[in-house]
């Protein structure tokens, strides 16, 4: 595999199609579609353009992605390119999981959070957009989440035209909902995965107030990332079981 570092690591790349080289998601989406049988929506999901080459370059995960940050501070027109063609392909692969089955899409850009504010408006923040727009004219609902960048939330939002925005647990739900109804977007969230270690009654007091803050429609109950592998499944299962019982306070 190609580890792109440098503008004449580009031509090695080629081009994706989704129908052919990632046939394995969309023949999954489309037994759980039809496994499903309508009880439940089917979410189709990817990479954001800073995060897939931020994994790229930098050839695996990284606390800190010290060599994309070089190419970003040194290569910058190369990075611009890496990220364009990025969200082409990524935005076409949520179109072609939309027409494998998916009926919701969401764009994870997962270190949103390793850029300062300046760098991702100049260089994740077009990307993305372009990616949602390409992902938008599917017809499917669109959630995009930035990771660790609270700040951007009211940025992304009017960028990408998404339905939905994600907000992780360094923002209080209250804050998240106020930007959320400003733009008339949903907002999707927030309780830190790491809850979900505690015993049940912490569970649920977290859960419950986690839904009290963010408070009436236009919300979706969620992890503020990913849920850890060795989180118990009693533990997973207290969370799902409090969201379904909660009953808005009249």
């Amino acid at each position: 595999m190609t580890t792109p570092r440098s503008p004449s690591d580009l031509a090695k790349l080629r081009e994706v199609e989704p129908e052919e080289d990632l046939r394995y998601t969309l023949d999954a989406i489309r037994l759980v579609r039809r496994a499903l049988n309508g009880r439940v929506p089917v979410i189709g999901f990817a990479g954001a353009p800073w995060t897939l080459a931020a994994y790229m370059i930098e050839g695996g995960g990284s606390p800190n992605f010290q060599h994309a940050k070089r190419a970003m501070l040194g290569e910058p027109k190369f990075l611009h390119t890496l990220l364009e063609r990025l969200a082409r392909e990524v935005g076409a692969f949520l179109c072609a999981q939309v027409a494998a089955g998916a009926q919701v899409l969401q764009l994870f850009d997962s270190w949103a959070g390793a850029l300062t504010p300046e760098d991702y408006r100049e260089f994740a923040l077009p990307a993305l957009a372009l990616a949602a727009q390409i992902a938008k004219t599917s017809g499917a609902p669109l959630i995009v989440f930035p990771h660790g960048a609270s700040w951007a939330l009211e940025e992304v939002a009017v960028a990408t035209k998404a339905d939905v925005i994600g907000v992780d647990w360094r923002i209080h739900p209250a804050e998240a909902r106020r930007i959320a109804d400003k733009l008339g977007v949903a907002v999707q969230g927030n309780l830190d995965p790491c809850v979900l270690y505690g015993p049940p009654d912490v569970i649920r007091a977290r859960t419950n107030a986690m839904l009290r803050d963010f408070s009436g429609p236009g919300h979706i109950a969620n992890l503020g990332h990913g849920i850890f592998l060795d989180v118990p499944v009693e533990h997973a299962r207290t969370f799902i079981n409090t969201v379904h019982d909660w009953r808005q306070p009249q």
